[in-house]
């Protein structure tokens, strides 16, 4: 499985991984940073408000709208 595989069935998840996991457990095999997988999760998921509600102390912490 390629790296853009691998984060595609990351986001494809309905759990928000917590920034210290993923700095540990993903960021290497992913080559993406917690943020910017915040980005993508918020993208993938808009319409569903509890992922969403749950990302934003994220959009707080980088100032994403």
């Amino acid at each position: 499985m390629t790296k853009k595989e691998m984060f595609k069935k990351i986001i494809d998840e309905k759990t928000v991984i917590d920034p210290l996991i993923w700095l540990l457990k993903i960021e290497d095999k992913v080559d993406v940073s917690h943020k910017e997988y915040v980005i993508a999760m918020a993208e993938r998921h808009k319409y569903n408000h509890k992922i969403l509600k749950r990302l934003e102390e994220y959009f707080k912490l980088w100032k994403i709208e």
